[in-house]
């Protein structure tokens, strides 16, 4: 469950996303999920911890979900991207990729990545 993950990472980050200016969440429509009430949900529990947060629901139809939040990383300058790891079986990731393995790999921003 993406909703799950988030939040599981928001938990393990919540000591630096207290601290920090800005904080946006991220989520990847892939066409078959509900990203603007995970978006809002995450909101929700950040806001209840005094973590002030606005959202971005990017479209992942023809894109790689990790290049799309690299992407957004860079265009807002992130300091930090945080993000729930290996969301599918370790052999489906390792045999087909995946979001966790592709963000690893780029060493363009620094990464939290709680599992």
């Amino acid at each position: 469950n993406d909703t799950r993950e988030a939040r599981r990472a928001v938990v393990d980050a919540m000591p630096l996303l207290i601290e920090a200016s800005n904080v946006v969440v991220v989520s990847v429509d892939r066409g078959n999920s509900a990203p603007r009430d995970n978006v809002a949900d995450v909101e929700r529990f950040l806001a209840r911890h005094g973590v002030k947060a606005r959202s971005e629901v990017l479209d992942a139809r023809g894109s790689e979900q990790a290049d799309l939040l690299l992407r957004i990383g860079h265009e807002i300058a992130a300091d930090l991207i945080v993000l729930g790891g290996y969301g599918h079986s370790r052999v489906r990731e390792m045999t087909f990729g995946g979001v966790t393995r592709s963000v690893l790999r780029s060493g363009s921003l620094h990464r939290f990545i709680s599992n």
